[in-house]
């Protein structure tokens, strides 16, 4: 296998390789609830920010660390993503704690 190091400009042959990223979009996750199943309402539920690499280039792996120290992947825009949250599972019979169902210890005295 044969590949283009962006590092070295040369075809490298049979070295392993690293994808470094060169282009990153910042991607904003919205979380959001639908409290009732007949309305189209939603419900803002949490929010998260993350990055998505847009482009990467292969550079041979001896030299991939120094390649992403010198040149730093560039930002080229922001998303927003908004989806639903799935709801929870309800259980079909709830178990409860089996406590109320001890009985309390008859004294010896009552029973002689």
């Amino acid at each position: 296998m044969s590949y283009w190091c962006h590092a070295t400009n040369e075809v490298v042959i049979g070295e392993a390789r690293s994808l470094v990223p060169t282009e990153i979009r910042k991607v904003i996750y919205i979380a959001q609830t639908k409290l009732d199943e007949r309305s189209n309402y939603l419900q803002f539920s949490g929010q998260s920010e993350g990055w998505e690499i847009v482009k990467s280039v292969a550079v041979r792996r001896s030299s991939a660390e120094i390649y992403a120290q010198l040149h730093p992947p560039v930002i080229v825009g922001e998303k927003e993503v908004r989806f639903l949250l799935p709801r929870k599972a309800k259980e079909r019979f709830s178990r409860r704690k089996d406590d109320d169902d001890v009985k309390p210890e008859i004294p010896s005295e009552i029973t002689q």
